[in-house]
């Protein structure tokens, strides 16, 4: 009898691990609206990313997995590409 199992997918190597093109493998990450009144998983999301006040900023690489809780709570915070040179938050 064959198999019906189709044959696992084999990721490219020149496939980029979800970095942004020009970046430095960081992404600034700002909670600009509060996640009160939201379910409990988004607000775990928010702190699993380093956030606990509105306005705060942190600093995540950029991978796969933060960007996938990103995407979950993208209407709560902002995202760009962190600066090179940048370090500490800005108030």
């Amino acid at each position: 009898m064959s198999s019906s199992r189709k044959p696992a997918l084999s990721r490219s190597p020149e496939r980029s691990e979800g970095a942004v093109e020009g970046s430095t493998g960081q992404l600034r990450i700002t909670l600009v609206k509060s996640p009160t009144g939201y379910n409990e998983h988004q607000k775990r999301t928010v702190r699993a990313l380093g956030l606990r006040r509105l306005r705060q900023t942190v600093e995540q690489a950029d991978t796969p997995v933060v960007r996938g809780m990103i995407a979950k709570i993208s209407h709560l915070v902002s995202v760009e590409p962190a600066l090179s040179g940048a370090e500490g938050e800005v108030k």
